[in-house]
């Protein structure tokens, strides 16, 4: 059995712009084991990865396509030089062409060069990128939450736990620096809850573990200073002695 998966890109006019195939899938049923049924996770993987970089290519272009024309005299823009980019998405690394262009003649653009990319796209990695970092660092370990990522989706390769610890600290010094709302005029108490989720306590030399528990369980003196009075205050005979 062989499947063939295709991406068909739509101009908006029910007019197909282009078709592009994708993958291939190949299943000999002759050699075929137990359980070995459906997609793998290396083919999602791969399959997702491939679809990110076709329709993160295609959406890039078409954007920069609307923007070539100048809105003022509506005459094209030249181009005047581009290199290629990697951009970090959640479901991969993907490669495009950045452009930068001659300003327009007209004097409508008020700078030299103009770079339609700038503001759409100002960082090397996507902002569901960096949420999803967060929320997996926030939640496990850094270098356990990256073994989970790469294990579940397709990374860009390079990424590893220091990447994932400098996003997380990135949305925290944000939300810190955001305004606080403002407080009620009568505040509630607050509860807190202290958990320790990973560690241990040392043992101090010298004193062993059930020599602390006794201390740690044994009573204030204050407590004893009762019962020891009530222990040494001899019994009342009933008899009073002559004067």
């Amino acid at each position: 059995m062989q499947c063939t998966v295709v991406l068909e890109f739509d101009d908006g006019d029910s007019n197909t712009w282009r078709r592009v195939e994708l993958m291939r899938l190949h299943r000999d049923p002759a050699k075929a084991e137990s359980g070995d049924v459906g997609l793998s996770l290396d083919d999602v993987k791969t399959l997702l990865q491939t679809v990110q970089q076709e329709f993160t290519t295609a959406q890039i272009q078409q954007f920069c396509e609307r923007r070539r024309r100048c809105r003022v005299c509506v005459v094209s823009r030249r181009r005047h030089d581009s290199h290629g980019s990697e951009l970090k998405t959640t479901l991969g690394k993907v490669f495009y062409c950045r452009e930068r262009w001659n300003a327009c003649n007209c004097g409508a653009d008020e700078s030299r060069y103009v770079s339609p990319l700038k503001n759409f796209l100002p960082e090397s990695s996507t902002g569901e990128l960096r949420w999803l970092h967060a929320t997996v660092g926030a939640s496990m370990p850094y270098r356990q939450a990256m073994q989970v990522m790469r294990l579940l989706l397709p990374t860009s390769g390079r990424d590893n736990h220091v990447t994932l610890r400098n996003h997380t600290a990135s949305v925290g010094g944000y939300i810190q620096d955001a305004t606080r709302p403002s407080c009620p005029s009568e505040a509630t108490p607050v509860e807190a809850e202290l958990g320790i989720d990973v560690g241990y306590v040392r043992q101090v030399k010298g004193v062993s573990r059930a020599t602390a528990v006794a201390k740690t369980l044994r009573p204030s003196p204050l407590l004893w200073l009762p019962w020891v009075r009530s222990v040494s205050r001899p019994p009342s005979t009933g008899i009073r002695s002559a004067a």
